[in-house]
């Protein structure tokens, strides 16, 4: 992922935080204490289904308060780096949005032919080699690693066929 490219490019440590497996703002802040004091990555992801327009968490007792207060206020880790994804940005509160809280947005797109072409054959250590087969082929890097996760180099160009004609996602050769 970008966020652990992130972290090995500044060497930091990277932490994941499910925040739909907290029950409460006491396990919220616990998560936090437990952090490294200083120089650490955060990663939370698909934060925009975590609370709704109550801002609570989603059937769970944190707070968007809390969270906001461990991201930037009482709780804070000094030199922390938080990264969250969102599919639908759209759907964060301004109050998480504003400057200090995040401070720069990217959209990540779907990788370019080349780009996924490289992929797929830098996974299989060179072993692959493409010529067009991702042609027309537009899918989210996540589907490009799971296609490569669940075949071999001698199945993955009928497998990406497979994906770009829409036949069932499964392996084509059990795995």
């Amino acid at each position: 992922t970008l966020a652990a490219a992130i972290a090995n490019h500044l060497k930091r440590d990277l932490y994941s935080m499910n925040l739909a497996s907290l029950g409460d703002d006491d396990d919220l802040i616990r998560s936090f204490s437990v952090l490294p004091a200083t120089d650490v990555i955060l990663l939370i992801e698909d934060i925009d289904t975590m609370f709704e327009s109550s801002r609570k968490l989603n059937k769970n007792k944190v707070s968007f308060s809390t969270l906001l207060n461990c991201l930037d206020g009482v709780f804070y880790r000094h030199g922390m780096i938080s990264i969250m994804t969102t599919n639908n940005a759209s759907k964060l509160d301004a109050a998480l949005l504003r400057r200090g809280r995040i401070d720069i947005m990217m959209e990540i797109d779907n990788p370019t032919e080349n780009t996924a072409k490289t992929y797929v054959e830098h996974f299989y250590g060179g072993k692959v080699s493409l010529n067009g087969e991702l042609s027309g082929v537009n899918l989210p890097m996540s589907t490009i690693q799971d296609i490569c996760i669940r075949n071999n180099p001698n199945t993955i160009k009928q497998a990406i066929e497979n994906e770009r004609d829409g036949v069932a996602a499964n392996p084509v050769d059990g795995g």
